[in-house]
């Protein structure tokens, strides 16, 4: 056998005193990583003190690291806690926590949750094998006559441990007997072993002296005690705490926290109940494991115990206008002293519930109860509601009724003075609903979104035209709401969790105000040459309270080129250096003298380009990126994941370049999907619309998004370059800032990935749900735009190296 599988069967060995010493753990790791070939640098870093191992741990190597998140707090009324409690959970489950978060809010409006710890029951199940049936029946019946004395034994060896009673079975010619006992804080699984090993040996002292007894040996557990596994007797007699909670929460916070009603709640669990009996379940709850494996996790109590543990009943029912759930867990097989709640990071996660040490066991069963019951209702309403179907169903929310705000009352008051001749209006067709944003929250029933509405004969003549937009969005935590469950159902928990923590990087943050604040302060500004190249607005308004932004434009369409995101061969050399050159006047009006635009900034309308917050965001857009790679991965190639990482580092030298850059007003949605082309005898000029996302940034980021949607085929197309330095020399000759191509291209490369990584990622994971035409083409295309930029600066670096 050669010697390198020869090592590989025996472990390295040290006496037992020596076992947690260094250089014995050292030579653990090392053997690990040569027969695994595998570095295990991260399991063999940890806090812990080896030489406090001994009893919770043999051939220690290291640690795993559990990340831990606080629930709650859970307000509790009980005997041993009446108040809040925050619940520390160890788990790598996303939507966990905040889930549990949402279910104590709701019981904590309901007036908390009562709980009551019924009893103590650690059990051990000796068998005793005897020669007859005759002999285990006699056994029984001297068991049952000498249990003081048997109970005397027992607790001799234990200071807490008391036995309470000894269940009998007799099967054929073996008598089982189940010790139960009460254990104060201790879990008690090792201490009952001991007391029940002490009080058989007695036992078969015994039965040296009573020869009609014939036992031939005892096994110190016959597999009665259900120890570490799922049993009915442990759900019907308990094995371990057994507590029960209760909760009655009322209709009004039900609809306000958890958007069901309790009839809702009800019926769902009737048919979860249905379910249950049909599948066979022991017990029926829809998910305590998890609240109970993230308490033990965290608190240092046996996790072989979690699924024993988890046995419980949830039961919901009707109050008038309320619901009152019920839980009750049998077999919660926990301790406050003793095995790992010593170790010092579960210590103090006990100590954050006011639950280390004595007296501290039944506190920390009530904990978990009323945890169980918050997860169970959360989780259950988030099932009857569906809830990323109802987080796009919000966006369709009638507040108010499309009959009431699509009416001439509510756009008179709306339109400005000179506008506000209505006396009727009715809808007409639009055709449009490519935008990404306005494909998100439409909806039929809905009063969210686009509308082309035509006015009165008599409003006509005053007002000046015949039709106009109704643009009405809702507010901007809806899209972000509707995002978060969109990286929720990609099945990826961590980019979930990242999407909420780092969203704001992907700039959807008080898009329901911006159009609005800039156009009003555009207006307020006096900036007719910026306002010529937009939609005329006629009027404009924010309601916080029923949640209705609306913005009333100019209908353009009587432009050309309106909505052509599909059509791009529309679009020819002409009509291109048209919008360059209308692109190119948005940029001049605030280029590189932004103080104007100082208060939207301010007032968070406006976001501002800033490598510190993209760096910030890093973990998140490198995650999606990878995740869009791994859904798409015949469009997003390994490439982009490495250069979106590259990109995203303090170090980068396009980011610097970005920074250093001059900033402008940017629309930052510049493609095809939201301009048109104005006719008049003066002759033919942009209109840019959809300014929802306008911020501050370099300029090349709208060029790079209006030639990739504009051009069919990036690749091989041979006027890419040449509309590249027309834009920039509009630019300079309306700004007299002079930047040479290569490092406006630096800045375009730097632009092309930030535009990759932030917006087109959205997009992708979008797509998993809404089909977006376009998305195959852009993508395409912004890839081959990266290519070709990338390969443009190593030839420049080359020929900076060969000067």
């Amino acid at each position: 056998m050669p010697a390198s599988e020869k090592m590989k069967r025996r472990l390295p060995t040290a006496p037992g005193y020596a076992q947690y010493k260094e250089d014995a753990i050292q030579s653990r790791l090392d053997w690990c990583e040569q027969v695994s070939e595998t570095s295990l640098s991260n399991v063999s870093r940890s806090h812990l003190d080896p030489q406090t191992l001994a009893g919770n741990i043999e051939n220690y190597i290291g640690a795993v690291h559990v990340p831990i998140g606080l629930a709650g707090p859970v307000k509790i009324n009980g005997e041993y806690i009446n108040g809040y409690v925050p619940v520390p959970i160890a788990t790598t489950e996303g939507c966990l926590v905040s889930s549990i978060c949402r279910g104590a809010k709701a019981c904590e409006l309901g007036g908390g949750i009562d709980v009551h710890v019924i009893a103590q029951n650690m059990v051990r199940a000796p068998a005793f094998i005897c020669d007859d049936m005759a002999s285990a029946v006699a056994l029984q019946k001297w068991v049952e006559a000498n249990h003081s004395a048997i109970a005397e034994k027992a607790e001799s060896v234990s200071s807490v441990a008391k036995l309470t009673r000894i269940e009998p079975q007799v099967f054929g010619d073996s008598l089982h007997l189940r010790f139960c006992y009460e254990t104060a804080d201790a879990a008690g699984q090792n201490m009952t072993s001991a007391t029940t090993w002490i009080a058989c040996e007695w036992i078969m002292e015994q039965l040296n002296q009573l020869p009609h007894i014939g036992v031939k040996q005892y096994l110190i557990e016959g597999n009665m005690a259900g120890d570490k596994k799922v049993n009915a007797l442990s759900l019907t007699r308990g094995r371990g705490v057994s507590v029960t909670a209760h909760c009655r929460i009322p209709d009004s916070v039900l609809k306000r926290i958890l958007r069901v009603t309790s009839d809702q709640l009800v019926e769902s669990w009737h048919q979860g109940e249905i379910g249950a009996a049909c599948a066979g379940m022991v017990s029926t709850n829809l998910n305590f494991a998890n609240v109970v494996a993230g308490i033990f996790t965290a608190t240092g109590q046996d996790i072989a115990c979690v699924h024993e543990s988890s046995l419980g009943t949830l039961k919901a029912r009707k109050d008038g206008d309320a619901i009152v759930i019920s839980v009750y867990m049998p077999s919660l097989v926990i301790g406050t002293v003793g095995g790992g709640t010593g170790l010092p990071t579960q210590n103090e996660c006990l100590s954050l519930m006011g639950c280390a040490g004595k007296d501290k066991v039944k506190r920390l069963a009530e904990i978990i109860a009323a945890t169980c019951l918050c997860l169970d209702l959360s989780t259950g309403a988030a099932i009857v509601s569906n809830e990323f179907v109802q987080a796009h169903e919000r966006l369709g929310r009638n507040r108010p009724k499309p009959e009431q705000t699509l009416s001439a009352e509510y756009f008179n008051q709306v339109l400005y003075p000179d506008y506000a001749w209505l006396e009727e209006v009715r809808k007409v067709e639009l055709d449009t609903n490519n935008g990404v944003i306005n494909t998100l929250v439409s909806n039929t029933e809905s009063v969210y979104g686009i509308h082309r509405l035509a006015v009165d004969n008599s409003a006509a003549e005053k007002m000046g035209f015949e039709t106009f937009i109704a643009k009405i969005k809702p507010h901007s935590d809806e899209i972000k709401l509707l995002g978060a469950q969109l990286a929720h159902i990609s099945g990826d928990d961590t980019l979930s969790g990242l999407y909420q923590a780092q969203a704001k990087v992907l700039g959807f943050d008080n898009a329901h105000r911006r159009e609005i604040a800039l156009f009003s302060h555009l207006n307020a500004l006096g900036d007719t040459e910026l306002l010529a190249l937009c939609p005329q607005v006629y009027g404009s308004h924010a309601d916080d309270k029923s949640q209705l932004y609306t913005l009333l434009m100019e209908d353009l369409s009587h432009c050309s080129h309106l909505d052509t995101i599909n059509m791009p061969t529309l679009w020819q050399e002409k009509e291109i250096k048209t919008a360059l050159r209308g692109l190119a006047k948005i940029h001049a009006s605030y280029f590189d003298n932004l103080d104007a635009l100082e208060p939207l900034v301010i007032s968070g309308c406006l976001d501002k380009l800033c490598a510190d917050s993209l760096l910030e965001s890093k973990t998140l857009l490198n995650r999606i990126t990878e995740y869009n790679h791994q859904r798409y991965p015949d469009l997003v190639s390994e490439s982009i994941v490495a250069r979106v990482s590259a990109f995203i580092d303090s170090d980068s030298t396009l980011l610097k370049a970005m920074s250093e850059f001059p900033l402008c007003l940017s629309h930052n949605d510049f493609n095809i999907r939201n301009l048109a082309l104005r006719h008049t005898e003066a002759g033919t000029q942009l209109v840019a619309y959809d300014w929802e996302l306008a911020c501050i940034q370099n300029p090349q980021r709208d060029v790079i998004e209006f030639l990739i949607s504009v051009i069919d085929q990036v690749a091989g197309n041979q006027s890419l370059q040449e509309y590249i330095e027309y834009y920039r020399g509009e630019l300079q000759a309306l700004t007299g800032y002079k930047c040479e191509s290569k490092s406006f291209c630096k800045v375009l490369l730097g632009n092309a990935i930030y535009l990759f990584a932030t917006r087109f990622n959205a997009y992708l994971m979008t797509n998993n749900v809404f089909k977006l035409e376009f998305i195959d083409r852009l993508t395409t295309n912004l890839l081959s735009f990266i290519d070709l930029l990338e390969g443009q600066q190593s030839e420049s670096q080359l020929e900076n190296l060969a000067s």
